[in-house]
């Protein structure tokens, strides 16, 4: 059951017309076949909807928040595998044209597919560090505006973390990648190099969306991203 990475998160949002623009200026590429969707370079994307739409996930909490995330599987034959585990377990909700929607056991909307993320590279950065001057007189790139390379992570919070880990370490096939036990779990999927896709954070008397994450090529390009916004 190999997990590999996130695919996509769909927001829903009181107004679209702000949402779309933050997104853009975010660094995000809007899909051309779709003006709700925004990309990164690997094609993981945000797809935005106006709150009343009934293709939406009900919602966990009021208000503009995530509605679902949707995890790639690295096979057909381990996406049916995950289904037919998540429907013994009695939370598959539906499997349409290739995609599983269910509930985690808080509630939170999640899909699987197999991944459709295009496989991209980086070039890897140059530091000086103490007894290691790999860069010297080089000036840092500057960039206008940043250009996400991949969506990395999500962040839920929830009252009781004992109740919803498991249901990612043993139905799922998450990995707990670092911990503050009883407080906060960092998870990626079974086929990730992430260091996590999903993290669970302990909030007394809160469940709910905390926030969703990016890698950029640089520490420059985040300059450059920052201050665009």
């Amino acid at each position: 059951m190999s997990i590999t990475n996130i695919e996509s998160v769909t927001y829903g949002v009181e107004d679209l017309e702000t949402s779309q623009r933050f997104w853009s200026d975010f660094g995000l590429q809007q899909r051309q076949d779709d003006g709700s969707s925004f990309e990164a370079k690997d094609g993981s994307a945000v797809v935005l909807r106006a709150l009343g739409d009934e293709r939406l996930p009900a919602a966990i909490e009021p208000g503009s928040t995530m509605r679902e995330v949707m995890y790639g599987v690295d096979t057909q034959a381990n996406l049916d595998q995950l289904a037919g585990k998540l429907s013994d377990f009695g939370t598959i909700v539906a499997n349409d044209s290739g995609v599983i929607r269910a509930l985690d056991p808080l509630g939170f909307p999640f899909a699987l597919r197999v991944s459709q993320r295009r496989k991209i590279s980086a070039q890897a950065p140059v530091f000086n560090t103490p007894g290691n001057p790999d860069r010297i007189n080089t000036r840092g790139q500057f960039f206008k505006q940043a250009q996400p390379s991949e969506l990395t992570h999500v962040v839920y919070m929830v009252e009781d973390t004992a109740s919803i880990v498991p249901f990612y370490t043993d139905q799922l096939g998450f990995v707990i990648s670092d911990s503050y036990p009883g407080r906060g779990y960092f998870m990626r999927g079974g086929a990730s190099h992430c260091h996590h896709n999903l993290f669970i954070l302990k909030v007394p008397e809160k469940t709910g969306f905390h926030h969703v994450a990016f890698e950029l090529s640089t520490i420059h390009e985040l300059f450059g991203g920052g201050l665009n916004m």
